[in-house]
């Protein structure tokens, strides 16, 4: 839950960067889902969250990871499901290796999904919890730098291109130039030489 809700965060900030009104409503809604499920989740637990409900929160990080077309951006916010799947990939293909080759299934890890080899190492639930949500919140972060520096590239290549004017949201026209592509200067639309139109901030104009 609290991974899931760090994740929701910060694609809420890609989102609504990226002017994705639909995408940004769903995105909060469902992380202040997840705080509600956490209330009630706090040690003492009085509910627990199932089969169901875990792989329900994963399917929703992809999907808006795919359909806000954010795919690297979703690996680094996404990268702690990531590698708690791969652990269980990595342990059952070496147990099966180990078993065909010396007759004995041989593990790397305790126990997988990994965070339960940390528990059999003797963490405790409440450090692996912070410390998978400090770590999915680091490379979230992450993940938004990327968004924002590929916008900012796609403008610095567009406007050295001279591939069109931008237009402000006020309706104001303005000359190209550096200084009108950093992340600060929010752009509703930008007209292309083509004709066509970019909706969405940080979008490159294609013919």
């Amino acid at each position: 839950g609290t991974v899931t809700l760090v994740a929701m965060l910060i694609f809420t900030l890609i989102c609504s960067k990226l002017q994705m009104g639909c995408y940004t409503l769903f995105t909060m809604a469902l992380a202040g889902g997840c705080l509600g499920f956490l209330v009630w989740n706090l040690h003492p637990a009085k509910c627990f969250m199932g089969d169901t409900g875990s792989m329900y929160l994963g399917a929703s990080v992809a999907a808006i990871g795919l359909a806000s077309h954010q795919h690297l951006s979703m690996i680094l916010v996404a990268l702690v499901y990531i590698l708690e799947a791969l652990s269980v990939m990595i342990q059952v293909t070496y147990f099966k290796y180990t078993k065909k080759k010396y007759g004995e299934g041989r593990r790397i890890f305790k126990m997988t999904p990994i965070h339960h080899h940390f528990e059999m190492s003797g963490f405790s639930e409440y450090k692996i919890v912070i410390t998978f949500s400090l770590f999915g919140a680091v490379t979230g972060l992450c993940g938004l730098l990327l968004v924002l520096l590929v916008a900012l590239m796609t403008c610095v290549f567009s406007t050295l291109d001279n591939a069109g004017t931008l237009v402000h949201s006020s309706g104001e026209t303005s000359v190209n130039g550096p200084e009108r592509c950093w992340p600060s200067a929010v752009w509703r639309r930008a007209s292309c030489s083509t004709g066509r139109a970019a909706s969405t901030w940080g979008r490159s104009c294609t013919a």
